[in-house]
């Protein structure tokens, strides 16, 4: 009987000290997943496969997230700060795909450490891309994005952004995307909407009415020049009155160019000022 209760008490103090080991292994941050994004509208199949293999690594992924389409498009600091104190994240993970070709695609993974409010991004090509090939694409890019993501809390250096390779010569695909979704704290790169260049079709419209607007002012401005000068010739009125010398009214003539002139420089500022 002494035996027995000396194996009970082995036994229980080796499961207490097991737990807590256990229990350390266990991520302490609670990961938003905003979604997958292809094409720029929500892929809720491969959100739904990125989500369950987050989950089979150990990560604790908030369970469906009330998130509506304004949440997933949330790029910038004080959006993601404001969503991962609502759903009581640490970490807030969101994906973009841009097509490139036939089955290619550019992988743009960012990640939001919402306790040190500062991103960490990962950009990587998927050529020849379908169906569990992307899937796959999408586990290891975020495995990568995590493992950078707890090397910088625990202090070790994290690596540099993945090296997109360059497209082979000859192939339909294009350069790599711009860097990262979300700005870092303090960044001086323009909001969207700003910093935006004209096309070219915008440069014609706006050379072609700026031409417009300069010879209307020039001809409404000659026309007040000359308004009320005589002709040099002779004219009547209706045969009532002697002939005399008669003047130029061109009043008329310069209002409407000066309305027009300014009509022409209104479209110009619109056709430059609107992105």
């Amino acid at each position: 009987m002494a035996r027995l209760s000396r194996l009970l008490c082995l036994a229980t103090l080796s499961y207490t000290l097991a737990v807590p080991h256990v229990a350390s292994a266990t991520p302490d941050e609670n990961v938003l997943l905003l979604g997958v994004a292809r094409a720029g509208k929500f892929d809720q199949r491969l959100t739904k496969d990125l989500s369950d293999h987050l989950a089979r690594s150990g990560e604790s992924v908030i369970p469906r997230p009330g998130l509506n389409a304004q949440d997933r498009a949330c790029t910038d600091q004080e959006c993601l700060d404001q969503l991962a104190a609502r759903e009581k994240a640490q970490v807030v993970l969101t994906t973009q795909l841009q097509e490139n070709g036939t089955d290619a695609y550019y992988v743009v993974m960012t990640l939001f450490d919402a306790v040190r409010h500062s991103p960490l991004a990962e950009r990587t090509l998927c050529d020849q891309c379908t169906g569990d090939t992307l899937t796959l694409k999408l586990a290891d890019t975020a495995d990568k994005l995590l493992k950078r993501y707890r090397d910088r809390k625990s202090g070790v250096p994290t690596a540099p952004i993945e090296t997109v390779p360059t497209p082979p010569p000859g192939s339909n695909l294009t350069g790599p995307p711009d860097g990262p979704l979300v700005l870092p704290p303090g960044s001086d790169t323009p909001k969207q909407g700003k910093g935006w260049t004209l096309s070219p079709k915008r440069k014609i419209i706006a050379g072609v009415l700026g031409g417009l607007a300069v010879a209307t002012l020039a001809t409404s401005i000659a026309l007040t020049v000359i308004n009320g000068n005589p002709t040099g010739g002779t004219c009547s009125y209706m045969g009532q009155m002697p002939e005399e010398r008669c003047i130029l009214d061109t009043k008329a003539g310069y209002a409407v160019g000066y309305a027009a002139t300014a009509g022409l420089l209104i479209g110009v500022g619109l056709t430059l000022g609107i992105p």
